[in-house]
């Protein structure tokens, strides 16, 4: 037990002495670096513009790569950004890191022929710090590495996307492919279903039209029978009747002979007259089915003349109607107030119905003259074909009064 107890006694004092011995051995390195010369602020902000710095900085994202701009560093992993934040320099030129709240100073020592690149990262209450070695890069080249790697993302994401695209736009053609197909097959379906269905009510028809013409013909077989065996029946009659009559014939005398052939005469005469009278009675309804047609057409035509004569007159009124709507205008663009045409019957009854028409007539010769227009005649009649006669035609459109251009020629 004894023996044991030593052992760990000088097993604990052999590994502190190591462990001493280590850390006299990191303080003298880094007092060793701490008194080589670090980059001034000048030479520091030269560096921190020609490279890009990689380290593993014990942040927990193994090696990563520091690019610093004119007001902030970015820590990349690879080609990603995963941290930004601001860095500055102090008044003593020492360069300060911000990582979120906490203040970090570098002091950058390039390699030498003995030494390696190293950086001094301390922070706000660290007396000492602690070395770093890191390597460079052109910053220029990294940029352009990570620009590369965002064009073939880019690229490769374009792609992907257009691959996508292009997929989902084959499907859709192979479901339109589909959808056509089955549409297809859907109509020819339903095609032939009509085809059965019709060739079904084809046969069926076929089917009643020979059971109706076997009816019929039966109906008519029988109906021919009947008529034979009601004419036999009649026929045996005719004999019966005749036999009697020539039964009753030889009894009958000279005297009743001549009577009945007397009277048979005089009912062939009476037949023969009601015969002529209902002859002359259709042709008198003939004639006057005649003249009543002759009539109707007369009153036809004399209505059509009328109304011809009804159109004419009320388009006679109608073009007169427009003279006056022209005189009007015409002394509306003198300022003729006093004009005998503002107390014609028609023009006064129109002012009053729409009075809003006889405050814009103040405004005519205005609008004669802004339109490069004159109502004033050429040997006394209007022209369509200018300025004066369209300026007119606007204030008084021929449509208005029911009348085509060719209906106003004055």
């Amino acid at each position: 037990m004894k023996k044991i107890l030593n052992f760990i006694v000088i097993f604990v004092l052999f590994t502190t002495n190591i462990f001493a011995a280590d850390e006299i051995d990191k303080g003298k390195t880094l007092l060793k670096s701490l008194s080589k010369k670090s980059l001034t602020k000048k030479e520091t902000i030269s560096f921190l513009k020609e490279y890009a710095i990689i380290l593993e900085d014990e942040r927990g994202d193994g090696e990563v790569t520091y690019v610093f701009d004119d007001e902030n560093y970015y820590r990349h992993k690879g080609t990603e950004v995963i941290s930004t934040d601001a860095w500055r320099f102090s008044k003593l030129g020492a360069l300060r890191l911000f990582n979120k709240d906490i203040k970090l100073t570098w002091k950058i020592k390039p390699k030498t022929k003995k030494t390696e690149n190293l950086i001094n990262i301390k922070a706000k209450f660290d007396p000492v710090g602690k070395l770093y070695k890191f390597t460079v890069m052109d910053k220029k080249d990294f940029l352009d590495q990570i620009e590369q790697a965002k064009q073939a993302e880019i690229q490769k994401k374009e792609a992907i996307e257009k691959a996508r695209i292009e997929k989902k736009k084959k499907q859709e053609q192979e479901k339109l492919v589909a959808e056509q197909k089955l549409k297809e097959e859907k109509s020819k379906l339903e095609k032939e279903r009509l085809a059965a269905e019709q060739k079904l009510e084809e046969e069926k028809r076929k089917f009643e039209e020979e059971r109706l013409a076997a009816e019929q013909k039966l109906e008519e077989e029988k109906k021919k029978f009947e008529e034979e065996k009601l004419a036999l029946q009649k026929e045996i009659e005719e004999l019966k009747i005749k036999k009697a009559e020539n039964l009753e014939e030889n009894k009958k005398t000279p005297e009743q002979i001549l009577k009945e052939e007397k009277e048979r005469l005089k009912q062939e005469k009476l037949a023969t007259k009601q015969i002529a009278k209902e002859e002359k009675e259709r042709k008198k309804q003939e004639l006057l089915a005649r003249k009543k047609e002759i009539k109707e057409r007369e009153k036809k035509i004399k209505e059509e003349k009328i109304a011809k004569l009804k159109i004419k007159d009320e388009k006679s009124l109608n073009i007169e109607k427009h003279k006056l709507c022209m005189k009007m205008i015409e002394a509306s663009f003198y300022q003729d107030w006093d004009n005998k045409i503002f107390k014609n019957k028609i023009i006064k009854k129109g002012l009053e119905a729409e009075p809003e028409f006889k405050e814009n007539l103040k405004g005519v010769r205005m609008m004669l003259v802004m339109g490069s227009t004159n109502p004033k005649k050429r040997k006394g009649v209007y022209h369509w074909d200018d300025f004066a006669g369209m300026g007119m035609l606007l204030l008084c459109p021929p449509d208005r009064f029911n009348l085509e251009l060719t209906d106003i020629n004055y």
